[in-house]
């Protein structure tokens, strides 16, 4: 009874009578809040939100009710809230928390296009809040942060296709519909995740690495970390690793949690495309290094006292 007296009365302190109550159990909508810059009162399993969200985080005085999945119905009760947001995998939670707190069934993860999804529950999610013209400002931000990450790739013409190592012989392919699939899309790189394999609601297929046969040569295997499996050594001693051209044109980023939202998206696009551009910097480098070789040969071969004659050159 005193952690509930205690709790109602630190909370009302911090977060005063004005501004929306929110509590959700799931972490998507968790992100969409930070999106629109809402702080919930309480989440579940908020550490883990914070370490899997790669620096996510949903403010100091956020509250953790624990398991997502066991929620503490005590503090719930004691917070007051206005709405208690959650998604349809904890359905059986609501007819409880709905005889203490208002609730709403919010899923960004669900059949059909992803990108169209998110952003219907960003806009359910701010009418809740109503903040749904702060909303669409924020979208309009998010697609303008997208167009320019694009221009800035438009010269990376190289397909790519974006994995994570399970173990030696296993593989999670992400596709055209996953968090990192989307990111490709907007920023208009081919993304050459196999059509023909089974994806679940958070656009993800596992494989066995060999299907990693199946992508076209000169494409850019993109890993997310961690990857517990050290490539180099399976080149050296493993048959199927040391024939896959890809792995010569590979590149680790570090982890971006692949069901988040559009903060997540973002911080996958700047660490992308600065793989991307300097890839893409490298190459141009070679070129112009090549062109300015170029002249130099051709002098060469009109000089007198030069080896290389014209028919060789011609030739």
């Amino acid at each position: 009874m005193r952690v509930v007296i205690f709790l109602l009365i630190f909370c009302g302190a911090v977060f005063g009578g004005e501004k929306p109550r929110i509590i959700t159990l799931d972490w998507g909508v968790a992100e969409i809040l930070e999106f629109l810059e809402v702080d919930p009162i309480a989440m579940a399993e908020k550490q883990s939100f914070m370490l899997w969200g790669g620096g996510l985080g949903s403010g100091a005085n956020t509250l953790d009710l624990g398991l997502r999945n066991q929620p503490s119905l005590e503090m719930i009760i004691a917070l007051k809230p206005d709405f208690v947001l959650l998604p349809s995998f904890f359905a059986g939670h609501e007819k409880t928390i709905s005889k203490y707190a208002k609730t709403r069934i919010i899923d960004v993860y669900k059949d059909g296009n992803l990108e169209d999804n998110l952003n219907l529950a960003v806009l359910e999610v701010a009418k809740i809040l109503d903040c749904e013209e702060r909303a669409k400002i924020l979208l309009a931000k998010n697609n303008e942060f997208f167009e320019k990450k694009k221009k800035e790739l438009e010269n990376f013409a190289t397909p790519v296709l974006v994995v994570q190592f399970i173990d030696a012989a296993h593989i999670r392919i992400y596709g055209a519909n996953s968090l990192y699939g989307v990111v490709l899309s907007k920023l208009g790189v081919q993304n050459l995740a196999p059509s023909n394999l089974s994806y679940n609601l958070w656009g993800i297929a596992s494989a066995h690495v060999s299907a990693l046969y199946e992508v076209e040569q000169g494409a850019k295997l993109v890993i997310i970390e961690p990857n517990r499996v050290d490539i180099n050594s399976q080149i050296a001693s493993n048959g199927i690793y040391k024939n896959l051209q890809i792995l010569q044109n590979r590149a680790q980023i570090e982890a971006v949690w692949s069901a988040g939202a559009w903060l997540s998206m973002q911080k996958f696009a700047n660490l992308l495309s600065e793989i991307l551009k300097n890839e893409t910097n490298l190459v141009n480098s070679k070129i112009s290094q090549n062109l300015e070789i170029s002249p130099n040969l051709a002098n060469l071969s009109n000089s007198p006292n030069s080896k290389i004659s014209q028919k060789s050159a011609n030739e």
